[in-house]
């Protein structure tokens, strides 16, 4: 298998303006590239009343499988089939949903660009672990416990807030990706990028403050001590070099 695979990234809905596209189709992997963009324009669909969703089978005929493209990933806004998160259509092509979990991702200090990102490195390594292929026959990888893993099965779909910040492969996981036929390095390679996907800083900082609140007020007292010292230090510099102050 050649990688990087090539990703067909298909947006199903309109008004995508909770995400900045340009940083998820120019994102540096040696794992995937996006190679093409598709706008499915429909109205969203966000409500259960009268089977108003996406069902798998309308999907399949929606986001259609391309021999050009190693993956199809289709991202939406509105529900799909039983209110899942994440769906796959076949053997290459599959789709994500943020509907009733944006406000989640979004307050835990995330963001969609790092819920699509995780997603991406999760199919990729699915397929890549099955031999090029989405529908494995053995879905003993998942795990219903939650371990901020790529392959938590997520009962809770707002779980997936715990692997969206530096998500990994657990142990387990990647001692079954080491069992597999895949390419020598490509364990060291997705860590190495997973670990590149992260809160924005200022929500790292804020979430350890509240965290450790008695080393948030320690640093806070040693910061305002060392400010007035400084100012302390400049104002006598001024008044014995410039004589800027009587």
């Amino acid at each position: 298998m050649t990688l990087p695979l090539k990703i067909k990234l298909v947006l199903l809905g309109k008004n995508f303006n909770d995400f900045n596209l340009e940083k998820i189709r120019d994102h540096k992997s040696g794992i995937f590239t996006i190679i093409s963009v598709e706008e499915i324009r429909e109205n969203d669909i966000k409500t259960e009343e009268d089977g108003l969703q996406y069902s798998v089978d309308k999907l399949k005929k929606k986001i259609a499988e391309d021999v050009g493209f190693d993956i199809v990933f289709a991202v939406t806004r509105s529900m799909i089939e039983d209110n899942y998160y994440g769906h796959r259509l076949g053997k290459k092509s599959c789709i994500i949903s943020y509907f009733d979990i944006k406000e989640d991702i979004l307050k835990d200090g995330n963001t969609i660009e790092n819920f699509i990102l995780r997603n991406l490195y999760a199919v990729s390594t699915l397929y890549v672990k099955s031999n090029g292929s989405l529908l494995p026959g053995d879905w003993s990888y998942l795990h219903q416990d939650t371990r901020g893993c790529l392959f938590d099965y997520n009962v809770l779909k707002t779980d997936i807030i715990y692997s969206l910040h530096k998500p990994r492969l657990c142990n387990e996981c990647v001692a079954s990706m080491n069992a597999s036929t895949i390419p020598h390095d490509y364990n060291t390679m997705l860590n190495r990028e997973l670990s590149g996907i992260r809160r924005p800083l200022y929500y790292s900082v804020r979430r350890f403050f509240i965290s450790h609140p008695i080393w948030s007020l320690t640093i806070a007292s040693v910061f305002s001590l060392l400010i007035n010292l400084l100012a302390s230090l400049v104002y006598d510099f001024l008044k014995h070099t410039y004589h800027f102050f009587p």
